[in-house]
């Protein structure tokens, strides 16, 4: 969850990428951003919880599971994820991508 005018989050856009890149082949597990400025996300980011940017948080179905609050690297976001018990990033380029995280 995000503000695009937020500082902080545009300090952590290119971690996230990172994050999101390595996870892209991984089944049932979206690495997602969502700009709780606009309209139609309002709603949304109020009932998750959200009071501040950027927040992470793993839904599983529609609940929240966690919030993450820990740094905000793309190796943090991958250990907290494992943690939650998501699976490691697949294939070797993502393997890659996380040795570089």
């Amino acid at each position: 969850m995000y503000a695009p005018w937020c500082g902080h989050c545009k300090k952590m856009a290119g971690e996230w990428a990172k994050l999101g890149d390595a996870y892209a082949g991984v089944d049932g597990l979206d690495v997602a951003q969502i700009d709780c400025t606009a309209d139609a996300n309002k709603s949304f980011c109020t009932e998750s919880g959200t009071k501040g940017f950027p927040t992470v948080v793993l839904f599983k179905g529609d609940a929240v599971q966690a919030k993450h609050k820990g740094p905000r690297t793309a190796t943090a976001f991958a250990e907290w994820l494992q943690g939650q018990g998501a699976p490691a990033p697949a294939g070797a380029e993502a393997a890659k991508g996380a040795e570089e995280l």
